[in-house]
């Protein structure tokens, strides 16, 4: 016998009420009573047997007292040393708060219609941003206060370095356009001819390709008519097309070519009165030792032009004209110029090196 509301008893509690019924007559029920009344768990928490005392023979029972339902503690009958029945208070379960369920406000909706259950929302707890450290701005450089060649040595900068243009192109075309207009806008037309430059790409200068054209001698045109003559040899050098002046080929359009060759040279601009003297005695004149100046007089005449200016390429070339037509102390008195000259180039260095041995020391 075990589980609530009844408590588990021993063997002896169970046995002890059939002794005091042979006793006395009474009967096993009322005898029982007296033992085993119905106690909830929730009155006792320790879950242990109520110790019960064995009555002597001479004692008599009275009967479980009937007791009214109240608010009051209920009691629970023992037997005592004596032998009579009293009354022992036990504690009354403690009361529970049923909570009070607010009446639902009818609707007006029908019946067959599903209500949606609502509940008020739920206070979540924003959590707080942590602050972004504070990050100390890079000073922006004020571009008005750069001179015209600072802006340009930005832009030189931006394209990969000094002598870019007819080099190896621009690197960072965008950035170098952007410092070049800057240059044009505060003046200086160089810095349109600097954009005709990014145009015409990497292969500008190694091979007098121009990738795109069109456009540089947009730019060209105006970096000349902004007085930066030296776009207009640049013009010349579209028209004449890839591989002229470098590769034996010729030129492809040399009308167009000349027409700018020769505004140049009025502007004295001296590589270009090379480039006439070049086309006067042919195409691949100037690679080649053995061939001959067609055009003596007219190569003669931009050469030696050239190498009154400064040129040291002038200088050499018309030191090879004079070699070539016998004249060896005119030749070799212009090879040693050209050489002490700091405007030859690398090539035309070694070159006329070469050319030089032959000559009287």
């Amino acid at each position: 016998m075990g589980g609530w509301p009844f408590r588990r008893v021993s063997t002896e509690q169970v046995s002890a009420p059939a002794a005091v019924a042979e006793a006395t007559g009474d009967a096993p029920e009322l005898a029982l009573a007296v033992v085993l009344t119905a106690v909830p768990a929730s009155v006792v928490p320790d879950a242990t047997a109520l110790p019960t005392a064995t009555a002597p023979a001479s004692a008599t029972l009275q009967p479980t007292p009937t007791l009214a339902p109240s608010d009051t503690a209920t009691a629970t009958p023992t037997a005592t040393a004596t032998g009579t029945a009293t009354a022992r208070p036990t504690r009354q379960p403690t009361k529970t708060k049923v909570p009070i369920v607010p009446a639902v406000a009818a609707t007006n909706a029908p019946a067959n219609t599903k209500v949606a259950a609502t509940s008020a929302p739920i206070a979540t707890k924003v959590p707080v941003p942590t602050a972004l450290p504070t990050v100390t701005p890079v000073p922006t450089e004020d571009i008005n206060a750069l001179t015209i060649d600072e802006l340009g040595d930005r832009g030189a900068m931006a394209c990969g370095g000094f002598g870019w243009a007819k080099s190896f192109g621009c690197k960072n075309a965008a950035e170098g356009r952007r410092w070049f207009e800057l240059v044009a806008n505060a003046g200086d037309a160089a810095g349109w001819t600097m954009i005709g430059h990014i145009y015409c790409g990497p292969r500008w200068g190694s091979e007098n390709r121009c990738s795109d054209a069109a456009n540089a001698r947009v730019y060209f045109e105006r970096g000349a008519a902004g007085g930066h003559f030296d776009a207009l040899g640049w013009l010349g050098d579209t028209y004449c097309g890839p591989g002229w002046n470098f590769e034996g080929i010729k030129c492809a359009d040399k009308d167009g070519a000349i027409a700018y060759y020769q505004k140049a040279a009025a502007a004295g601009i001296t590589d270009v009165m090379i480039h006439l003297g070049n086309i006067a005695c042919g195409d691949s004149w100037q690679l080649d030792s053995v061939l001959h100046c067609l055009d003596q007089a007219g190569g003669k005449l931009w050469f030696e032009k050239s190498a009154l200016a400064g040129n040291g390429n002038g200088m050499a070339l018309l030191g090879k004209l004079y070699w070539m037509y016998y004249e060896d102390e005119k030749a070799c008195s212009w090879f040693r110029k050209a050489l002490a000259s700091d405007t030859i180039g690398d090539i035309s260095r070694q070159t006329v090196t070469r050319w030089l041995l032959s000559c009287p020391k």
